[in-house]
Parts: structure tokens; sequence; C-alpha cells
């Protein structure tokens, strides 16, 4: 296996841009409803990410990971064929961080999930047909994705009960307006806690997206062979996945941060609140079961429902249609895109 050293160097250098591609796109959207809500500045939210994303990628990334690596497809389809598979590893990432930095730069925020998902499926129709996808499997994923967008907006309605009443009594009773500044206050500590909850789960979910293939290239290349349980230095992997989400964030993150703090809908402190903590939780449950779900669906769903209880008519559809769109394309996009590099990559074997 030592003439395809050469695809273990670029599989390490483009997972760095994958890692740099998801802290510029997926990463932002953990704090994105902070810096919307103005209770954090961008650089705060930036040094608060920075720490909770790296522990949620080092203490719960693994689960998501191997889901990641063998979930998808069955690798048992490849034995013997060990040099395919790497490449078809590869093309994965080459292909998921192609369309995420391209989404990043028109500010949209995509599910990295998705992404990855269909670049290796491109790559596995190239190689193998319909024989070896898990159809089942990402038949589950997407089930799970549609049901982020319905859990996490109902996290919101308890607090919306209690609040109707407050918002209407501010309008004529001036000492209630100072009463409702400093409960928006309070609650500005629980939008920081709620949203470093969201930036660990994230953590923990995400980083597995640019470190499975990269994973099993390492594995293949020191083993040559499918069904080889080592899986190699995985702890410092995955630290080397999250810094480079966490300089992806640094440089890129605030275009994905404004479009969903502010380009969506008017958020404050309490609003904020409700959106993080009920996409955490699902986040993270997901994370602890291994399912590799999409964070930006939880968010921009909680957003976007959040947005219709409270002020209907201030709910972007231009921006949200939009992003719904990019949601569509991002499967075959990438998958296309896998798919046409690994069938010039196997020419050169």
């Amino acid at each position: 296996m030592t003439d395809l050293l050469w695809v273990v160097v670029v599989a390490f250098f483009i997972a760095l841009v994958l890692s740099f591609a998801i802290g510029a796109n997926d990463t932002a959207n953990s704090f994105g409803t902070s810096v919307g809500s103005k209770v954090l500045t961008l650089r705060q939210a930036y040094c608060l990410a920075t720490l909770v994303e790296t522990c949620g990628a080092i203490l719960l990334g693994y689960k998501v990971a191997n889901t990641i690596r063998t979930g998808v497809v069955d690798v048992s389809v490849y034995n013997q064929s060990e040099k395919e598979l790497m490449i078809g590893q590869l093309s994965t990432l080459s292909g998921c961080a192609g369309w995420l930095m391209m989404a990043t730069l028109f500010k949209l925020p995509v599910s990295t999930t998705h992404s990855i998902v269909g670049a290796t499926i491109g790559y596995s129709l190239v190689l193998r047909g319909l024989n070896g996808i898990r159809w089942s499997n990402i038949g589950y994923i997407d089930s799970v994705h549609l049901e982020d967008c319905k859990i996490c907006p109902v996290a919101y309605v308890l607090p919306k009960e209690n609040e109707q009443p407050l918002e209407k009594e501010t309008e004529i009773e001036d000492e209630r307006v100072n009463c409702i500044t400093k409960c928006i206050k309070l609650f500005n500590f629980l939008q920081i806690f709620s949203a470093c909850f969201g930036g660990f789960a994230h953590g923990g979910n995400d980083v597995s997206n640019a470190i499975a293939p990269l994973i099993s290239i390492w594995m293949l290349y020191h083993t040559n062979s499918v069904y080889s349980d080592d899986e190699g230095p995985t702890i410092w992997l995955l630290l080397y996945g999250a810094a480079g989400m966490v300089i992806g964030l640094w440089v890129l993150g605030h275009r994905v941060i404004y479009t969903v703090g502010e380009g969506l809908t008017e958020l404050n402190a309490i609003s904020g609140f409700c959106v993080e903590l009920g996409s955490a939780f699902t986040v993270l449950f997901a994370s602890k079961l291994g399912l590799p779900i999409s964070t930006t669906h939880c968010k921009i769903g909680s957003v976007v429902f959040v947005g219709l209880l409270r002020w209907r008519k201030k709910v972007n559809f231009a921006t949200f249609r939009n992003i719904v769109l990019s949601w569509l394309i991002t499967l075959p996009a990438t998958g296309l895109f896998s798919a046409a590099l690994v069938a010039l990559l196997r020419k050169g074997l």
C-alpha cells in the first residue's frame, strides 16, 4: 500500500479543509442566536465556541464517526479492493469540502451530514453501483432530520404562553417594561449557557463528518483490510478535526453567524435561549445514540418556528427559502462531485 501514501497525505489536507468549512458554516449555528440577540459579541462567541466545540469533539465524536464510516456503505463489498475504498473516501472528503466552502461564501447554512452522506453515496454508486449502500440507514438518517425541525421548536411553546400577556401589558404599564427588561437580562446567562450546550453537542456530532473518512483511509493504509477494528489514533484525529473547525470559525464564521442570528427573524435573550436549548437537547441525544443528525436543520427549524410564534410578519421567508433550496440540492451536489472525482481517480489505479 506504500504506493498510496499520497492518498493519506492528501486526505489529511482535505480533512483539514473540510473541518475548516464545517467550522465556518456549521459551528456558526451554535452561537448565531447569541450574537443576533446581542448577548455576546462576535469575539466572545468565538472564544466560547473554541472551548466547547473542542471538548464535544473529543468526548463524543468517536460514536458518530463510527456510524459515518460504516453505516452508509457496507465496506465488506470492498474486500480485496481496499485501494478503491481509499480513493472513494478521499472523494467523499473532497466533495463535501467543496460544497461547504461554496455554501459558506454564499452565507447559506447547509447540513454537513447530508453533504457527507451524499458524497459517500456518489462514490459508491460509481464503484459498486447499488450494491453495498445501506439504504435503510440512509432513510433512517433522513427521517431523523425531518423530525429535527419538528421537535426543536416545541421548547418554545411554554415560554410563549407566559410571554404574550406580558408583552401586551408593557404597552400600558411602564413599570412592567422595567420588569421585562430585567427578565430579559436574567436570560442573558441562560442564553450563553444554552449556546455552550449547543456548541458542545455540535462538536460531538459534526466533527465526525470530517474525520470518519480520514479514519477509514488511515485504517486501510496501515492494515490493508476492510475488517480491521484498529482505528488508529482516533482521539488525535478528532482533535485535528476540532482544530480545523476552530480555525474556520474564526476566519469565516461571521458570514453564517449573521444569517442565523439576524437574517431570519428578530431574537432576544429569551427566544434565543429557547432556540438553543431545544436544538441542543435534540443533537446531544442523537450524538449519544450515535446518530449523525443535522445540527443545521435543528437550529434553522427552531429559529423559524420561534419567529412564527412571536413575529409572524418578521420572518424573512426569502432567506429561509434560499436555505431550504440549498438543503435540497446538498445531497445530489456532493454526490455528483464525489462521483466525478472517484471516476477520474480510479483510472489511475
